[in-house]
């Protein structure tokens, strides 16, 4: 019978648990991570916070099969930019740095590192959680209507 966990018991003994990778099982995160390792992208540099727990989880399970940019953890969202901005910077342009923030405060928390990679033409990708809108009226402190506008001048996509 197939298990509805997609972190299902392995046969091999070595390796305790693994995820199921058929693409019906993956999540977004999952997903994103398997794009970012088909674009041969080595590091992600990410400061872990409440809205990027599926990320975080993604990262921590899918670092056990080698199958997922090596994740480096920094305690905050300035310097994870900050690295991945140098990062594509000192491979001259042949490597995108890659980056993962929490939400609205670790997006505003991040905005001078953001502005600097823009400024100094880094090849850099920030992938930015963001809590889930409840559909009511009242938006908590750490919920915006339109996160990209806190960054939209300084940067290409978004």
């Amino acid at each position: 019978m197939a298990s509805k966990n997609k972190r299902e018991d392995s046969n091999d003994s070595s390796s305790p648990m693994r995820i199921s990778t058929t693409p019906a099982s993956l999540t977004v995160a999952e997903a994103t991570l398997d794009w970012l390792k088909e674009y041969d992208l080595d590091y992600i540099f990410f400061n872990p916070d409440t809205s990027s727990v599926p990320f975080t989880d993604a990262l921590a399970w899918k670092e056990l099969t080698g199958d997922v940019p090596h994740p480096i953890m920094l305690l905050h969202e300035f310097p994870a930019v900050d690295a991945a901005y140098h990062y594509g910077l000192a491979s001259l342009g042949k490597k995108v740095g890659v980056c993962m923030i929490g939400g609205v405060v670790g997006t505003l928390n991040a905005k001078g590192a953001i502005y600097n990679a823009w400024a100094g033409f880094g090849p850099c990708l920030v992938l930015a959680g963001m809590y889930q809108m409840k559909g009511t009226r009242y938006r908590g402190a750490h919920e915006s209507v339109d996160q990209g506008g806190l960054v939209r001048e300084n940067v290409k996509w978004e």
